[in-house]
């Protein structure tokens, strides 16, 4: 029996959830999220030091800073304070100062230390500043006295005294220095460094301390005592006329006929 027409199958829209059960935008409360983490762990207290430190010139002294943050657990040890201890004996190792013996680590004041008080100090640290500072003409640079200098000049532009620990390596074709810097002020707190003082600023404050050592950089010259490559001696001789050339008579060649011969 076939059913009435107002009787056909309807489908029933499903009501959404009202909305006060509705969470906010998911963004906006991610950021919250994180925003509240930042504050508990502590990095909203952190105050981001630096300056901004002008280029020195095209003829200022050329040095490359090379500058890594290590964080706990970057490092592949289960323990922060057994890395730092195997990175220091690694900065150590014979061979790397000038007269081929171990390195030496220094301070602002003292040469030749022990890495327990600093290893004792940094074991609650949450990362850890390291440098490694190469001038174009280290070889000529008393490398213990430009890295005091340096680090001076880098505590006064981040306004705090920097806890560090230094060791000239002298086993490549470039003398360079690694220097450790704690990732801790003079209050003990964080340190947090600007991005644009790390990228440009470290740079330009070693340049001017080396150019204040070396002076202002030679410009390149050709070198005048290079031996000259001895060139061709020319033949002044008079030349030959060259012998001409005599026309041959070809023999006569056969006569080719392409056709084709048809016989009747």
């Amino acid at each position: 029996m076939p059913k009435p027409q107002n009787d056909r199958i309807r489908p029933r829209l499903r009501k959404g959830r009202e909305a006060k059960d509705r969470p906010p935008g998911g963004s906006l409360l991610r950021r919250l999220q994180q925003h509240t983490r930042r504050q508990q762990s502590g990095w909203h207290k952190r105050s981001w030091r630096g300056t901004y430190v002008a280029a020195p010139g095209a003829r200022a002294q050329q040095v490359v800073v090379k500058v890594t943050v290590m964080r706990r657990g970057m490092s592949g040890h289960r323990s922060w304070t057994a890395g730092l201890r195997q990175h220091l004996d690694y900065l150590q190792r014979e061979g790397v100062e000038l007269g081929g013996e171990a390195g030496q680590l220094y301070t602002r004041d003292a040469t030749g230390i022990a890495t327990t008080g600093f290893l004792g100090r940094s074991v609650d640290d949450r990362h850890q500043f390291r440098f490694i500072v190469s001038a174009e003409e280290g070889a000529d640079l008393d490398l213990t006295r430009f890295t005091r200098s340096f680090l001076g000049q880098v505590e006064d532009d981040l306004g705090t005294r920097l806890d560090w620990m230094a060791v000239n390596h002298y086993d490549t074709d470039h003398p360079h220095t690694h220097v450790l810097v704690r990732g801790a002020d003079a209050d003990g707190q964080p340190l947090a460094i600007q991005r644009s003082y790390i990228a440009h600023g470290l740079r330009h404050r070693a340049q001017e301390i080396a150019t204040h050592e070396l002076g202002p950089r030679r410009e390149p010259t050709q070198e005048r005592d290079v031996a000259r490559v001895p060139q061709p001696t020319r033949d002044l001789s008079p030349r030959r006329e060259p012998m001409p050339v005599r026309a041959v008579a070809r023999a006569p060649q056969p006569h080719r006929d392409r056709g084709m011969d048809l016989d009747f």
